[in-house]
């Protein structure tokens, strides 16, 4: 459903285009729903309802690219970005007849990774440098470039596996300490942040909220910082509270301090907007009176529907189409109010 308002003072279509780029995991890719990992008119995945709000509302001039791979943990999702250099810790040798060559076996343990020699210079929980795992090779990874050469990455049975783009029959040796940049361009004018799900426990808050500072930082400061839907917080160790309710409200607090208006707190807004953005939107139509209130109460006690989850299991992190619907109805209205678009 088209949501009404006054266009006239935008920016006539195509004049001064502005990129959204939507950086995460499995829960901005939209895993198993119609349009993961794109951002396509009228798809399911929030990028994808983001970029219909956008477009039947007359911002025509807004491109939104979805750029969330699953599995992925926030400093993955950092060195894929930009918001952390990302560079070769061992000597690789490309042979001369450009057979792909491992860059390291992903080895997970209790949400520990080693194994990899592509790495940041970040800690892991042994106090080592972190080893990145790119999940996927889809439109914002490949190619990637090292000492100006462009090579193709591909995934395989947790190994990234590189060779040059173009076979010129030269052996080529990639030094140690030799950055490696992604595909993404970087010139999107607003990033979209949302990660932290599948990390280990080496990741804290003041973690987290450094790596998205620097993400944010990537495209000049015009960032949003999605909080979590469900208790993730509870996970943090430097988050204090003797119930989840005191964690939540200084959770909320660190990040108001941290990201200011740049910060969409979901686990609240859903409690406040959740249903009637679904149902302005055309969902919910057979959906009973008691069960709107039902869902109603369910969120005003920070607990997600099954209604908004991919599921049907109340809490669950993955959402249905619904549920994306006013995450990206969220995001509209913060953009908005910034001025970003």
């Amino acid at each position: 459903m088209k949501i009404v308002e006054n266009t006239a003072s935008k920016q006539p279509e195509g004049e001064h285009g502005i990129t959204i780029h939507c950086f995460g995991d499995s829960v901005t890719e939209g895993m198993a729903l119609n349009g993961a990992h794109y951002a396509g008119y009228g798809e399911s995945p929030f990028p994808a309802r983001l970029q219909t709000i956008l477009t039947d509302n007359g911002y025509g001039h807004v491109t939104v690219r979805n750029y969330g791979h699953g599995g992925e943990r926030t400093a993955d999702i950092a060195a894929r970005l930009g918001g952390f250099a990302c560079y070769v810790s061992e000597k690789i040798t490309i042979p001369a007849d450009n057979q792909k060559v491992s860059l390291g076996t992903m080895v997970r343990e209790n949400g520990h990774v080693a194994g990899t020699k592509l790495k940041i210079p970040y800690p892991d929980r042994d106090g080592k440098d972190y080893c990145v795992y790119i999940t996927q090779t889809s439109h914002d990874t490949n190619p990637v470039r090292i000492d100006g050469v462009e090579y193709t990455l591909t995934v395989s049975d947790e190994t990234d596996w590189i060779a040059k783009t173009v076979a010129d029959g030269v052996e080529t040796i990639i030094p140690e300490g030799a950055f490696f940049f992604t595909a993404n361009n970087r010139s999107g004018t607003v990033n979209v942040l949302y990660s932290g799900i599948n990390d280990g426990d080496e990741l804290t808050f003041e973690r987290w909220a450094d790596t998205m500072e620097a993400c944010g930082a990537v495209n000049g400061g015009k960032y949003l910082v999605l909080g979590s839907t469900h208790a993730l917080f509870e996970r943090w160790s430097d988050i204090e509270g003797a119930t989840g309710e005191e964690k939540y409200r200084n959770y909320r607090r660190k990040c108001m301090v941290r990201f200011g208006f740049r910060f969409i707190d979901l686990y609240d807004e859903f409690s406040r907007h959740g249903v009637d953005y679904a149902i302005s939107a055309g969902y919910f139509r057979d959906v009973s009176e008691e069960e709107i209130e039902t869902m109603r109460n369910k969120l005003a006690a920070h607990l997600l529907p099954g209604a908004f989850c991919y599921n049907g299991i109340d809490g669950d992190v993955h959402l249905s189409e619904a549920g994306y619907h006013v995450i990206a109805m969220l995001i509209f209205q913060r953009l908005k109010l910034l001025n970003y678009i």
